[in-house]
Order: structure tokens, then C-alpha cells, then sequence
């Protein structure tokens, strides 16, 4: 028999611990602050489709590779020290 107990509550099913998990999202990313501005109706600029299209290419290895991390340093200077490290 299926049983789990999550902060005081009690669920004998599968069922109910999905209910419960889905109620428990759905209410954490459900917000009831007032203050936050409404953006129904508003006029937003919009991009033309060729500078959409610059955005979207296709990347190759070499420049991933010569692509900054977050620590500053390239994945071949990493791949080239791995031992080091």
C-alpha cells in the first residue's frame, strides 16, 4: 500500500500526492499581488523577421569553443587543462 506523509499530511494514493503536488504548484506560481502593472492591451514594438532570423542561426563547435563562460574562461582552455583542474 502506497503511504507518504509530507509536512503533517497523509496520502494513501498516488492520486492524491499528484493532486496534492499539482495544488501545491499551481498556487506558487499563481500570483494575487494587485500592484504588479497590467499588460493587457499594451502596444509592444516587435522585431522584423530578418533581425529574428540573426538571432536564430546556427552556431558552430569553434565558436562555442571561443565562447566566454561564467568563470571567463573558454571550454578549449578548459578541455586543453582538464588534468590540471
Amino acid at each position: 500500500m502506497f503511504a507518504a506523509v509530507v509536512d503533517g499530511n497523509r496520502f494513501e494514493t498516488a492520486d492524491n500526492m499528484k493532486s496534492s503536488v499539482h495544488g501545491f504548484y499551481k498556487e506558487l506560481f499563481t500570483e494575487t499581488e494587485s500592484w504588479r502593472p497590467k499588460v493587457d492591451g499594451l502596444s509592444l514594438p516587435s522585431w522584423p523577421n530578418a533581425a529574428k532570423e540573426v538571432l536564430e542561426v546556427q552556431f558552430n563547435e569553434a565558436e562555442m569553443t571561443k565562447a566566454l563562460g561564467p568563470d571567463g574562461m573558454t571550454m578549449a582552455f578548459l578541455q586543453a587543462n582538464w588534468d590540471t583542474i
